[in-house]
């Protein structure tokens, strides 16, 4: 099993037969696959309701002109898309909820982006370590790795 092939050493589905024998290993990964429920999104926990878009708008836009082969989207289009994560705590908290209900299990957040500056960066991510995490950790239903 060859892990640093596209594939990592598993045949695709299409090639698998009586001539070809997938690994067990990747028989176990693609069912692992075909119930998680992943997302990833940018980011950022303000201090207070409405300064999260005065503090990192700009940073998400130099990002998103950035990309080369993504549409380019508006921070109101992103938001009204679902695709960041912005706002107080509280807001933060009950999006993740929202997506949680909607069957996601695993959620990676994207927090440096777009040059945003260090210390915000940080402090964001200290909020949500401080505000959002414990209601999913307590819980159980979200695990920090």
């Amino acid at each position: 099993m060859d892990r640093n092939s596209p594939s990592g050493g598993c045949l695709p589905r299409r090639q698998t037969g009586p001539e070809y024998h997938a690994h067990p290993l990747c028989n176990l990964r693609d069912e692992r696959r075909s119930q998680e429920r992943d997302q990833a999104l940018h980011t950022y926990v303000s201090e207070s309701l409405g300064s999260a878009r005065a503090e990192a708008e700009e940073a998400l836009k130099r990002y998103v002109r950035s990309r080369l082969y993504a549409k380019r989207r508006s921070y109101d289009e992103l938001e009204t898309a679902g695709l960041i994560l912005f706002g107080d705590a509280e807001q933060v908290t009950s999006r993740i909820r929202e997506l949680e209900a909607a069957g996601m299990n695993h959620l990676m957040i994207l927090v440096d982006f777009g040059a945003l500056q260090a210390e915000r960066v940080r402090a964001s991510l200290q909020r949500f370590v401080r505000e959002v995490m414990p209601n999913f950790v307590e819980s159980g239903s979200i695990r920090a790795s």
